[in-house]
């Protein structure tokens, strides 16, 4: 059996989280960099990492993750993933945004120029959040944020259910619910929100609130912790 603490070139150092398809691992290469390495756990989600593979291998830019490399876990499996499901290699981020808060302007830059790319390829994210966007910093410590976990990434108009409830968008909900580019920006005006106020915009007692809080719940007023443009307070409502 292979050392379990190896998978291909990759070594695995530490688990750093489990998420619905997987867990994600920080490794290092043959060259010593380190790397994010996510695992499928259940032979059940091997078709979900599988599309989000074909979603991710199709994008390129400084404000999305990037994707070194890709495989399959050898037969026996590998330290409680299940053999012969997919494994993803993403360059290694420092933080997330809900981790690492960062200048809401240039959080807000970086989001929305990977969103451009992804947007102009016919992609909508569909689960943007703190979360799921990553803190990247270059060798001259220069840092970007990108966007990450492009598991339920799918061509505009296409059906889909899922996403986080705080960030979705009033279209989002339901069977049949088809969000397009509209509904990711509204997950940023969220995101903006939260940044400049320390809070969510709308909170929801139970899970079947969402959608109508979402749609008629009214806005606090903006009062930010920091200095921010004037306009901002508009441009997020």
């Amino acid at each position: 059996m292979s050392d379990p603490r190896r998978l291909g070139p990759y070594e695995l150092r530490r688990p750093l989280g489990r998420g619905a398809t997987g867990e994600v691992w920080e490794g290092c290469d043959a060259d010593g960099r380190r790397v994010a390495v996510k695992l499928v756990l259940s032979a059940e989600r091997s078709d979900d990492v599988r599309r989000e593979l074909l979603t991710h291998a199709t994008l390129r830019h400084p404000h999305l993750l990037e994707l070194l490399d890709a495989g399959d876990i050898l037969p026996e499996g590998l330290d409680g993933a299940a053999g012969g499901s997919p494994y993803l290699v993403t360059e290694w981020a420092s933080g997330t945004l809900g981790e690492r808060p960062g200048s809401i302007r240039e959080v807000l830059e970086h989001i929305l120029l990977g969103l451009g790319h992804l947007h102009a390829r016919g992609l909508v994210h569909g689960d943007l959040k703190p979360s799921n966007v990553l803190r990247i910093e270059g060798e001259d410590r220069l840092k970007r944020w990108v966007l990450g976990d492009f598991g339920i990434a799918h061509t505009a108009g296409s059906e889909v259910l899922g996403g986080t409830l705080a960030y979705l968008a009033p279209e989002g909900f339901g069977r049949g619910a088809r969000p397009g580019p509209a509904a990711d920006l509204y997950a940023v005006g969220v995101i903006g929100w939260k940044l400049a106020m320390g809070s969510l915009p709308r909170r929801a007692r139970q899970r079947a609130d969402w959608p109508r809080v979402h749609r008629d719940g009214p806005l606090p007023p903006f009062e930010p912790r920091e200095g921010v443009p004037e306009a901002l307070g508009a441009w997020l409502r």
